[in-house]
């Protein structure tokens, strides 16, 4: 749904399974930047992501939906 050259903005949580989501963003995106919200406590699991650069949807590969 996202058109190439878009950003995408998220927040997740840490949790063991954000780095599947990092790796991913980071192989459709040409830039992803993670930082936790400024005042939060240093153990908060927020954490917000923001994608550049959208490359184009994925070709044979995967989809989030089919995991």
């Amino acid at each position: 749904m996202l058109k190439p050259g878009r950003h995408f903005l998220t927040k997740t949580f840490q949790g063991g399974t954000e780095a599947v989501l990092l790796d991913r963003m980071k192989r459709n995106f040409k830039s992803v930047h993670s930082r936790q919200a400024a005042g939060l406590a240093r153990q908060s699991v927020e954490l917000y992501l923001l994608a550049k650069d959208f490359k184009g949807a994925e070709q044979g590969g995967s989809h989030a939906r089919d995991e």
